[in-house]
């Protein structure tokens, strides 16, 4: 019972409660030792055409893919949640440069760009991406949130299929 209130039915990741619980921790743990994170945040390019044009069983196989190709690239002490609809994010623990985080960005979304075939169906995914360092000091679990959207709303503003970091 206490799985299926911390993860998320459809993928199987953790959800939003059990995510900006890790997000807290990864707060505290700055504060006592230093250690440097970042969040990215993610969702889905053009999902909502996927659904009305292949239906919401097509759409529910690439959440679910989605959510598996995510788990496979992430680093060990990272954690992937899916957040509700298209939207995902990802707790990158020890990350020490903004460059490091923007590879690691890149990376997950060269993983989600290879190809796909849903319920016999070849399709092109691609993902929009915001990225949020956290702060020396100072970083919110509500801050760390805002700053990932604001990233992201310009990842799709430009074009999508982007990273950007805030």
């Amino acid at each position: 019972m206490q799985h299926f209130a911390h993860h998320d039915s459809l993928t199987g990741l953790p959800n939003r409660r059990l995510f900006k619980k890790q997000l807290r921790k990864a707060i505290d743990h700055q504060h006592a030792d230093g250690s440097g994170f970042a969040v990215i945040l993610m969702d889905i390019d053009y999902f909502k055409q996927i659904n009305d044009e292949l239906g919401h069983d097509v759409g529910d196989a690439v959440i679910e893919e989605f959510g598996k190709r995510l788990n496979r690239v992430i680093r060990h002490d990272d954690m992937a949640a899916r957040l509700g609809g298209d939207e995902f994010v990802i707790l990158l623990s020890n990350v020490t440069s903004v460059n490091e985080a923007v590879a690691i960005a890149k990376e997950i979304q060269h993983t989600i760009k290879k190809p796909w075939t849903i319920l016999g169906k070849h399709l092109h995914v691609s993902s929009s991406m915001g990225v949020a360092m956290a702060p020396e000091k100072g970083a919110t679990v509500f801050s760390m949130l805002k700053e990932a959207d604001n990233a992201l709303y310009e990842a799709k503003g430009a074009g999508r299929n982007a990273v950007k970091l805030r």
